[in-house]
């Protein structure tokens, strides 16, 4: 549920910033919380991170190899 929640959210910033031409500081400011979103991902990704044990204790044996969407 983390990571589709992350991914949703980099979607609607990523749409938001395609969407209008904010003024420079609050453009400045999505790209941040963009950056932040990504690296959140990355550690839900990551099989060495310190949220991995969480993951895995929610991942069941049905839903297979978890992948980059």
């Amino acid at each position: 549920r983390a990571l589709a929640a992350t991914a949703d959210a980099i979607a609607a910033v990523q749409l938001l910033l395609a969407a209008f031409a904010p003024p420079r500081e609050e453009r400045h400011r999505l790209q941040r919380i963009l950056s932040q979103l990504h690296f959140i991902r990355t550690a839900l990704l990551d099989p060495q991170s310190p949220l991995e044990p969480l993951m895995s204790a929610r991942a069941g044996a049905s839903e297979g190899v978890r992948h980059a969407a």
